[in-house]
């Protein structure tokens, strides 16, 4: 196949306008498209080209369903005509290194685990990129890994394998919206080594990026109450309580909470993430990883 600078230059900038799709089509992305696309994710990078990864696509009407109910009632997920689940699988590879009588560390090991992850998730960009290229729209689905055991009985994953990320693949039904705003170049980007940054430019960006993204308080009283009570307990996690009290009377004065003590407060609360991760830690132990063990 031919491929010339100027088609390279179209696929370049028809990147620089991608955006999640969270509304699809009923309509079904044809056997040939998606073979392509997943022909590309087979040529996926992968560290020392172990490829310990392992997709399933979900077809069964049933199964989609049920994982569309475990990761929060998404609907998305349910109109998605293609969902693929994206998985670190080591077991393959633990079967061919006892026939060959290799050693194998590496469901108790910290780095294979993370370039297992890392295969994953360039291999899901692979097929997110290539969906977008040809038309379709996609969202990343990261709350499988929250349900690791669960979802690999679902789906009879084996020992040695742990759900990362799920992507759901469908024509957009609306027009896609414009891209959302993203920090500069200038902050994100260094030649040779991470400069100096004034700490004002820093909050500059951020607050651009986050302008208009205030979520007020709700006027009910008691799930005003309770917004803040729980914004109060992910504040303790980083403020003393006088210092946290002050800021919880401030947000309670201007009537609303700005988009980063709503995304580490509420969304990401900042101790629910914590706990989060040391659960997701024991359901890894269930399905045979242990890569942060000491």
């Amino acid at each position: 196949m031919d491929w010339t600078k100027d088609d390279g230059l179209r696929a370049i900038k028809k990147m620089q306008v991608r955006t999640s799709t969270r509304s699809f089509k009923s309509d079904p992305i044809p056997d040939e498209i998606l073979d392509e696309i997943l022909k590309a994710a087979l040529q996926a990078p992968s560290g020392g080209n172990l490829q310990p990864i392992s997709v399933i696509n979900i077809t069964d009407e049933a199964k989609r369903t049920k994982i569309m109910e475990m990761c929060g009632n998404q609907k998305f997920i349910g109109e998605a005509p293609v969902n693929l689940l994206f998985f670190v699988d080591w077991h393959k590879m633990e079967i061919f290194a006892t026939h060959e009588k290799a050693p194998f560390t590496c469901t108790d090991s910290y780095m294979h685990f993370l370039i297992a992850a890392e295969d994953v998730m360039c291999m899901a960009q692979i097929v997110e990129s290539a969906a977008h290229l040809v038309g379709l729209g996609s969202c990343y689905v990261g709350s499988v890994n929250n349900l690791g055991d669960e979802i690999s009985t679902l789906f009879g994953m084996p020992q040695g394998s742990y759900p990362i990320v799920m992507l759901s693949l469908g024509y957009p039904k609306n027009d896609l919206t414009p891209p959302r705003e993203k920090l500069s170049r200038e902050i994100m980007i260094f030649d040779n080594m991470y400069p100096g940054i004034d700490e004002s430019n820093i909050v500059r960006e951020y607050q651009q990026k986050y302008t208009h993204s205030a979520t007020p308080l709700p006027a009910d009283d008691t799930k005003k109450a309770e917004m803040l009570k729980t914004l109060k307990a992910a504040l303790l996690t980083t403020y003393p309580a006088d210092e946290a009290a002050l800021i919880l009377e401030e947000i309670q004065k201007r009537g609303e909470i700005n988009e980063t003590q709503r995304r580490f407060g509420l969304h990401y609360h900042a101790e629910g993430m914590r706990e989060n991760g040391r659960q997701i830690i024991e359901r890894m132990a269930k399905m045979g990883l242990t890569p942060f063990r000491s």
